[in-house]
């Protein structure tokens, strides 16, 4: 019963040793930072070019059916003030307040937004998740730019093998929040996930993101400018008395989007030391307790 008593505390220690390890590290939620909203809805598709048709000045839509077109596609909806990509989840670490709201709100009431940041240990990987609002499924690739500055001003880029991105959404456990509940990613997050190189000394970083969708060779993307306003239609006489009626205005076609974390939504990364005898960390007095019921157990047996 003894032997039983001491495996089962051995047990528990070694769960609270792994989880207090997890808990070291990784993101550090603050407040989250906002941004207010305008009223301005503008959007981003892509667009099978089966549905396109070339018109005078270039890859336009045809008035017939440009309205379900738009409909069936991926979109990308947003008003001046959204953020297209942070280089943190958006669940606790960025919150969004149309502009009504945010004007109707004496400024000593306003959440209290501070960034979350990331820390690692140098015998860590680095692991960091940023939400990809803008994310449109069916693109031909996405290339992904993490890029971590110190205070020095030099520069560690990471693309390639050291990124992804979760498609599907609820793929990744990124983080527990304050009830301890797991949080997953969302459709669209882009991850960096490398080791840290030999020459990236500890210090402080700042973490800058960008991500290039490129739409592939049978898609399109547009950029509709403000949904607000009518798309302007024309047409032209192809053949007696049969007119090509084209949207001439108000969409804008291109191969490849490109979007940047924006100022002031940067944040930050810190590696540091693993450092026991500092503090008295938590991994420390576990690790005691581990070594005690290892001697203690092989006394017993």
């Amino acid at each position: 019963m003894l032997k039983f008593h001491t495996s089962l505390v051995l047990f528990t220690v070694l769960a609270g040793l792994l989880y207090s390890t997890i808990a070291e590290s990784a993101l550090i939620r603050g407040g989250g930072r906002g941004s207010k909203t305008s009223t301005a809805p503008q959007s981003y598709y892509l667009i099978e070019d089966a549905n396109t048709v070339v018109g005078p000045d270039g890859i336009t839509l045809s008035a017939n059916n440009y309205q379900s077109v738009l409909g069936s596609s991926p979109r990308h909806y947003f008003t001046d003030g959204n953020q297209h990509l942070i280089p943190v989840p958006d669940q606790d670490c960025y919150e969004e307040m149309d502009w009504s709201t945010y004007e109707s709100i004496p400024p000593e009431y306003l959440p209290d937004w501070n960034g979350c940041s990331y820390e690692f240990y140098t015998d860590e990987s680095l692991f960091t998740f940023g939400s990809f609002f803008a994310y449109l499924p069916g693109a031909a690739s996405y290339d992904i730019l993490w890029t971590l500055t110190n205070q020095n001003g030099d520069a560690w880029e990471f693309t390639g093998s050291d990124t992804f991105i979760d498609h599907e959404g609820g793929n990744h456990l990124i983080y527990y929040n304050d009830f301890n509940n797991p949080i997953y990613s969302n459709a669209g997050m882009v991850f960096l996930d490398a080791v840290i190189p030999v020459d990236m000394p500890m210090g402080d970083y700042t973490i800058d993101l960008s991500v290039t969708m490129q739409s592939g060779s049978d898609k399109t993307f547009f950029y509709y400018q403000d949904e607000h306003s009518p798309l302007s239609v024309d047409c032209t006489t192809v053949v007696e008395p049969d007119d090509f009626c084209f949207v001439s205005s108000g969409l804008y076609a291109s191969d490849s989007l490109t979007f940047n974390v924006q100022g002031g939504f940067t944040e930050t990364l810190t590696i540091k030391a693993r450092v026991q005898d500092v503090a008295a960390p938590a991994t420390f007095s576990l690790w005691a307790c581990l070594a005690f019921l290892v001697v203690r157990r092989r006394r017993l047996s």
